[in-house]
């Protein structure tokens, strides 16, 4: 009875366009123009990242809303463009390693955007087993070079975790530059690591990217 009273007092709306009385956090119109466009980045000769949707209009702004103000209730949106996107069930991996957050940025946001995005896809092998031990500070704004720098030494293991010879797929919610992911790669490489490949929901046109060789 509530939840009724609410809706007709309060009608949800559209977190695009503002149209009101939707069942879900985006409309259905807004939801259809968001199309995939999945495209394979080669970072370096052992590292290539797969990705499914262009950064820009309607998803920048909603992965925006997800990430910076706590709109968790768009993860399933997000789930489903990818579901409708990747063929998991052809992707085999040994472990599955999101790109992890700092503590410090987890307690500010309350929850772990890359985890409610991939956890699901990859349940048997995900394992968040890297550790952020630098808190870096926000690194959209920085060059390619910049993050690089920012990034040395600020992956590791967690202790008595091993990844030798394991075939790995490395997650996040967009690719800008590359060097977070190669960061990640190379440290995954130098402990071992058979393969290394990643997967992200978005990627962003620059133009320079950042190339590591392990």
């Amino acid at each position: 009875m509530i939840k009724m009273l609410l809706e007709w007092f309060l009608p949800q709306q559209c977190l695009l366009c503002d149209r009101v009385g939707i069942e879900n956090p985006v409309c259905e119109a807004c939801l259809h123009a968001i199309k995939p466009q999945p495209k394979i980045l080669t970072l370096s000769p052992v590292l290539s990242v797969e990705s499914c949707f262009e950064y820009h209009h309607g998803l920048q702004k909603l992965l925006h809303l997800y990430k910076f103000e706590k709109h968790t209730q768009l993860a399933p949106l997000f789930v489903q463009k990818l579901k409708e996107t990747v063929d998991f069930s052809a992707q085999k991996y040994d472990l599955c390693i999101p790109v992890p957050a700092h503590e410090n940025r987890i307690h500010s946001r309350g929850f772990y955007p890359v985890e409610l995005l991939f956890k699901g896809f990859f349940l048997d092998v995900y394992s968040p087993c890297v550790q952020r031990c630098k808190d870096t500070p926000y690194l959209f704004e920085l060059s390619a070079l910049e993050r690089s720098r920012l990034l040395k030494g600020a992956f590791r293991l967690h202790a008595g975790t091993s990844v030798q010879g394991k075939s790995i797929v490395v997650v996040d919610d967009i690719v800008t530059t590359g060097a977070t992911l190669a960061s990640m790669s190379e440290l995954l490489y130098c402990e071992g690591a058979r393969k290394v490949s990643a997967l992200t929901l978005a990627y962003t046109q620059l133009k320079h990217m950042v190339e590591n060789h392990p």
